[in-house]
């Protein structure tokens, strides 16, 4: 696939910290040269159009989705979650260039950005297409809201540390009452988040799977599972729920629940596609980010036959 039109996305100006701010408007500056020394047209989201300090087209993040064959990242994951569901109806695929901390989705390094940039844009990269949910909260069997989660779909208590009483279908299938802090429902990228912390497994990106692990549950044997990415998931509030319960996608998109409300859940009808590098590697990618394998890179031994 060529990329002629590329449309870049930043964090919001306004949710930069101020230590962050010069970095960021380097990058972008960065970015924006290397892609016009490759003779691309460049169109920025209206929102970062003062940091490029260029005459470059600003406009909206739809826009983007239908004028741009590829979408550029610069920030965190947090900054990617938010693009990728904008881009979905159109199918734009994305890349992220890391300016945050962990950096799971966005893979690309600002000091390793032109060179990187060269083979992508000579068609050396690698593509990923990634399940993304579609949830929806009915109320006394209407439905009264609609978002897309690309990591996952959380249900928990606002404020307080006080237990839920939840029950979750798969299929119309009863599986469980849970006494708990909430339930996460992940995709696959979701789960090196909030899920791991929450004792989840780490599912491989191409798995089409959705996992549901209970936050601090009361019972010990309530457990995480994995459902097929087909499944249709049903999170039922009970009557005695705490009026504080609320729904988070990717814990930027909040709503509140009352009881006798459910949260369904399915995947979307589109996937997100994301861009690597030529040499990316999950395997990888987890060690870096955890730490795993730390005694075998320190000394360059493989041991794992001793015991």
């Amino acid at each position: 696939m060529t990329f002629n039109t590329v449309g870049i996305i930043a964090k919001h100006p306004q949710h930069v910290p101020a230590e962050q701010r010069v970095p960021l408007q380097e990058a972008l500056q960065k970015l924006a040269a290397v892609l016009a020394k490759h003779q691309v047209e460049v169109i920025v989201d209206e929102a970062n159009g003062e940091q490029l300090a260029t005459n470059l087209q600003t406009v909206s993040r739809n826009q983007i989705g239908k004028q741009a064959d590829l979408v550029i990242v610069v920030g965190g994951d947090g900054t990617l979650l938010g693009a990728a569901r904008d881009m979905l109806p159109s199918g734009t695929p994305i890349l992220g260039v890391n300016l945050g901390r962990l950096g799971f989705l966005v893979d690309v390094l600002p000091q390793t950005l032109e060179d990187t940039m060269t083979q992508i844009l000579r068609g050396e990269y690698i593509r990923e297409d990634r399940l993304i949910l579609e949830a929806h909260i009915s109320q006394q069997g209407q439905t009264i809201c609609t978002h897309l989660a690309f990591n996952d779909v959380v249900i928990h208590s606002r404020d307080l540390p006080r237990m839920l009483e939840l029950e979750s279908f798969i299929d119309g299938q009863f599986i469980s009452s849970h006494r708990a802090d909430g339930l996460i429902i992940t995709t696959p990228t979701g789960s090196t988040g909030y899920a791991l912390s929450g004792g989840g497994p780490v599912l491989h990106p191409n798995l089409q799977a959705i996992g549901i692990t209970p936050i601090c549950p009361h019972g010990l044997g309530d457990r995480p599972i994995v459902a097929p990415s087909s499944s249709r998931i049903e999170v039922q509030i009970s009557d005695n729920a705490h009026p504080d319960a609320i729904v988070a996608w990717d814990g930027q998109i909040l709503e509140n629940l009352s009881a006798g409300d459910t949260v369904h859940i399915a995947p979307a009808a589109n996937h997100v596609r994301l861009i690597h590098p030529q040499g990316y590697d999950f395997f990888n990618l987890l060690r870096s980010k955890l730490g795993w394998g730390r005694n075998r890179s320190a000394s360059g031994n493989d041991n794992s036959n001793n015991r």
